[in-house]
């Protein structure tokens, strides 16, 4: 661009034009120009002047991309999203952060920032401090995650990283990364109407396999052989006696030791999602305090098998 000025000096009237130019991010150049004068002028070679100056930090361009290794993973599987921040252009940069939280259908399980910086999984943040100076840089971090049962909260499988950063960047579009699984959520009425799975039971405090119990198992593995891509959770229970933290626990063995009694008998492990629920999830009046049968306490010490892809 140009602007003119006029000048008097003494007895000559001079036109300036003046250019301004940005190059790239770095680079920043301002000239002028004797255009006109009412006044001959023997030596026209130094009639231009420029001056460049570097404005450093001022202006860069970073980039976020995100991927996932499996975007469409079963339920109980790990993941592993990979989050690069990629400096392409420009001056300095300092203060890089990148928030990056789990949304609810996954469960964090580890992560790497391969040298670079922290990474808090309670809050997401990404923290890279000032990675370099000048030069163009990419950096990585990698988020390990188990695969949740879907509950049917929105974008529950939908994983967004932003970066925000310190400077200016001529292009935002590019700061913001997402990453999305598909899970097989399946219908539970109509794979109910499929298969009947039967639920089993254990003594009071105590998570072994009765035998009841091993003959029920016993005909889910004849349903998972004869169906190789059925995949289940075995979700335990306790009745409402004893302490939370206790029945907590105590359910997560029992369903363990179901997923255990059917690897010995052949299945696969990564077929299955062990789940203990504790307490609360009765399925009668049976809550702390109130006074009950056995039989409905027992009612409560069980195992449900859910279909979860098929």
């Amino acid at each position: 661009m140009g602007r003119s000025f006029h000048s008097q000096w003494g007895a000559a009237v001079l036109t300036l034009k003046v250019h301004r130019n940005f190059s790239g991010y770095e680079s920043r150049s301002v000239s002028s120009s004797i255009v006109s004068s009412d006044q001959p002028d023997p030596n026209i070679n130094n009639n231009t002047t420029a001056t460049t100056s570097n404005p450093g930090y001022n202006a860069h361009d970073l980039r976020l991309s995100k991927s996932l290794n499996n975007t469409a993973p079963n339920v109980g599987e790990t993941v592993t999203f990979t989050i690069t921040l990629s400096k392409v252009s420009g001056g300095n940069t300092v203060s890089l952060q990148v928030i990056d939280k789990l949304p609810p259908g996954f469960t964090y399980v580890s992560s790497n920032t391969n040298g670079t910086g922290t990474y808090d999984p309670s809050t997401g943040i990404w923290d890279l401090g000032s990675p370099d100076t000048y030069s163009n840089f990419s950096r990585s971090l990698t988020i390990t995650a188990t695969v949740n049962t879907p509950t049917g909260v929105p974008d529950e499988y939908r994983s967004v990283a932003a970066l925000t950063h310190v400077g200016l960047d001529p292009d935002v579009s590019n700061n913001i990364a997402i990453a999305t699984a598909v899970v097989d959520t399946g219908d539970p009425t109509d794979l109910g109407q499929t298969f009947v799975l039967e639920n089993i039971h254990y003594d009071f405090d105590q998570h072994h396999i009765r035998a009841d119990a091993a003959v029920i198992l016993d005909e889910l593995v004849k349903t998972l052989q004869e169906h190789p891509t059925l995949k289940i959770e075995l979700s335990s229970h306790t009745d409402s006696r004893g302490n939370d933290a206790y029945n907590l626990a105590l359910s997560q063995r029992r369903a363990q030791a179901a997923v255990d009694y059917l690897v010995s008998r052949g299945i696969a492990r990564e077929r299955m999602v062990a789940k203990g629920y504790g307490e609360e999830r009765l399925v009668n009046r049976c809550t702390n305090g109130t006074a009950c049968s056995e039989a409905e306490h027992q009612a409560n010490r069980r195992t449900e098998i859910t279909v979860l892809a098929y």
